[in-house]
């Protein structure tokens, strides 16, 4: 009872728009930025404005945070120009 997953519980008993914050405000936030970058270069097109948003808020380690959560989580290797 008391080791269960929290995100977990919170899936099961929420849904929506309201759901979706909960688990956002509960994913590290290096693993969340990588979530919306894949979700911003998947499908048709891309969503340039969630990718400058991301390159132009974060510091180049925090960037390197996200790059290996991405990498990791997607199994893709992301390339730096830097």
């Amino acid at each position: 009872m008391f080791f269960q997953d929290l995100v977990k519980d919170l899936k099961s008993e929420t849904s929506g728009k309201l759901e979706q914050l909960l688990v956002a405000l509960m994913t590290p936030i290096h693993e969340f930025y990588a979530s919306e970058v894949h979700h911003a270069l998947s499908g048709i097109g891309t969503n340039e404005s969630t990718i400058i948003e991301v390159i132009c808020t974060l510091s180049n380690a925090e960037l390197h945070y996200v790059k290996v959560a991405y990498e990791k989580r997607k199994h893709i290797l992301m390339y730096s120009f830097a």
